[in-house]
């Protein structure tokens, strides 16, 4: 072991594991920041991406949240308007993932974003972009 006063120089700790760090307005300023907590994030697996649905059918969404000490709160958000739901969420055990689950049935015929944004037990949001963590939407087809 090698006790340094700054980090090592390869590449997972100059590159790979550092975050940007956004100025007020969100925009970058080149500044990274090292990863060193799981940043809560979350991802929907189903329904799958591209995926037809019929839109008169009711449908589960269901996907996994994570988090440094678990996620308290996972939100969906099922058209492209700015309207989270509250998804339920399972409890933490350890380091797992958490599933978490909403019915659905869609208002509308066409094209949907599917969206999921996790919260932490600290209160630390998924980030809306710019990170590695940020959400992802899925694009689904309603007919």
């Amino acid at each position: 072991m090698t006790l340094t006063e700054s980090r090592a120089p390869g590449l997972f700790t100059t590159r790979w594991y550092n975050d940007p760090v956004p100025d007020g307005a969100g925009r970058e300023t080149g500044a990274t920041t090292p990863v060193w907590s799981i940043a809560p994030e979350s991802l929907i697996v189903s329904p799958a991406p591209h995926e037809t649905i019929e839109g008169s059918a009711g449908r589960e969404i269901w996907g996994w949240a994570w988090a440094d000490g678990g996620c308290c709160n996972v939100y969906l958000r099922t058209d492209d308007g700015a309207i989270w739901r509250p998804a339920e969420l399972e409890p933490p055990h350890g380091r797992e993932w958490q599933r978490f689950s909403m019915p659905w049935t869609p208002r509308q015929r066409g094209g949907v974003v599917l969206a999921s944004l996790a919260e932490a037990m600290g209160g630390q949001l998924q980030p809306i972009s710019g990170r590695r963590n940020a959400i992802h939407g899925i694009a689904v087809n309603v007919i």
